[in-house]
């Protein structure tokens, strides 16, 4: 059995997806189940790293402070590990953004 995901960590990790995707969409309850279940530990736990890592980084320094916006459009500048983070949030919101069958 693999580990589930904290209601809070879900509201986190669904402002980060829509976020990352440009749209208000939401990423459907049952992908995470799915995700979680199938996804390699690695994948799951960095998942979980990254989007921790995102949002606690409001209490580091101020070159670390950032919206969420400024993150993800800000390819340019920035933390090396903060732009690997946005990208592997973007990566598991387009397995499901992609799966789905509405628009």
């Amino acid at each position: 059995m693999r580990a589930r995901w904290f209601a809070f960590e879900l509201a986190w990790l669904s402002a980060w997806c829509s976020a990352v995707l440009g749209s208000e969409r939401v990423i459907r309850p049952s992908f995470w189940t799915t995700f979680s279940k199938a996804a390699p530990w690695p994948l799951f736990w960095g998942l979980r790293a990254c989007v921790w890592g995102l949002n606690l980084a409001r209490l580091l320094p101020q070159n670390w402070r950032r919206t969420r916006e400024a993150l993800v459009t800000r390819w340019n500048g920035g933390n090396y590990l903060q732009r690997q983070m946005v990208m592997t949030v973007k990566v598991v919101a387009c397995f499901d953004y992609f799966d789905a069958d509405e628009p």
